[in-house]
């Protein structure tokens, strides 16, 4: 038989609890994530009984996962706040009627502002805009700080974008990435109306204040003038 030892210390020993090493598992996360390291124990944990390895209480062991470190729990979503966008923006919804928007005509057709970069934290612009038939469009332009999508609503509008011409019917939606030359006319007889968001926002007030020169000049402005709007709300000639 060995010799009992004569040190003083004595160690320690207990059967091992079913949800030991899970719990042990947590603590060992809870001090790496807040950088603690303990030394080794002086007590022995001795295996108790226990079922197979593939019948040990996972759920247990998840249900202790300590919120504050945002680990995903078994069967349960993250729960630390800024894992989620919900709370990410303090932007207040908007939700506007046809009757609510202010619509302004000009020139046989009519320029309606939806939504601002000031009520979308700057993320986008939306204009509603009537093109009356036989509508030439601008010249060949560029926007080199912002996306443009068309959504052509009712009648048609032609599309040149790059060296490609499209035909653009009812529901067809066209993306212009920034920095792509392009241009729209309608050259059917009838009036076409179309959505155009930018993105990021801004390029609505372009729209508000040409409608202002047009009013001012009593028609449509000279070239040379649209085109200095143009540059100055982004709109590149190319």
């Amino acid at each position: 038989m060995p010799a009992r030892t004569t040190d003083r210390k004595h160690v320690r020993c207990r059967v091992e609890d079913p949800l030991d090493r899970e719990v042990r598992a947590v603590r060992a996360v809870v001090r790496l994530v807040q950088g603690e390291f303990d030394s080794p124990s002086d007590g022995c944990v001795v295996p108790g009984p226990r079922k197979h390895r593939g019948h040990f209480r996972s759920d247990a062991l998840a249900w202790a996962i300590p919120e504050f470190l945002g680990l995903r729990a078994l069967r349960r979503a993250p729960t630390m706040a800024a894992m989620s966008n919900l709370n990410a923006t303090h932007i207040s919804p908007v939700v506007q009627s046809v009757d609510e928007a202010t619509t302004q005509a000009v020139l046989g057709g009519a320029i309606t502002v939806r939504l601002r970069a000031e009520q979308t934290d700057g993320r986008l612009g939306l204009v509603e805009q009537v093109v009356p038939g036989g509508y030439p469009g601008p010249a060949m332009h560029a926007h080199p700080d912002f996306d443009e999508t068309f959504y052509v609503i009712e009648g048609t509008l032609a599309f040149r974008v790059g060296d490609h011409a499209y035909e653009a019917t009812a529901g067809t939606v066209a993306f212009v990435p920034r920095g792509t030359p392009h241009t729209f006319a309608n050259a059917s007889e009838g009036a076409s109306r179309s959505l155009v968001l930018a993105t990021p926002g801004g390029f609505e007030r372009y729209f508000e204040e040409l409608i202002a020169l047009i009013e001012q000049t009593g028609g449509l402005p000279p070239e040379e003038e649209l085109r200095e709007l143009g540059i100055a709300h982004g709109s590149i000639p190319a």
